[in-house]
């Protein structure tokens, strides 16, 4: 999304995204009431590469799901999808709220 968008909806809905981001930075997550999990494509000192119909990390994670027969968890996906990155792109995996062993090991997108 273009700089000058992002900016434009963070001042549109301002409170709504403080909001979350006073929640996410609380020490106690808990009142977050779920587990919630980022698997993104780069860290926040890294760009995203590109590729022809999708970003390097999209066709990657697609390569790896493969149509849904991947059968690990989300951990094991996550790091299947960093064997094959280029070494300048690591995708990240955060996990914010209680922990949720149970979610963690679920097959990815079987929800």
């Amino acid at each position: 999304m273009p700089l000058d968008k992002q900016a434009e909806l963070y001042e549109r809905d301002k409170e709504f995204f403080d909001d979350i981001l006073r929640k996410l930075n609380a020490k106690d997550h808990r009142e977050l009431g779920a587990t919630a999990l980022l698997i993104s494509a780069c860290q926040d000192n890294q760009l995203a590469a590109d590729g022809l119909r999708n970003g390097l990390f999209t066709a990657t994670l697609l390569d790896v799901w493969n149509g849904g027969k991947f059968t690990g968890g989300y951990k094991a996906f996550h790091r299947e999808i960093l064997k094959k990155m280029l070494a300048t792109q690591s995708p990240n995996f955060y996990v914010v709220g209680p922990t949720n062993k149970r979610f963690l090991q679920e097959t990815p997108f079987a929800v």
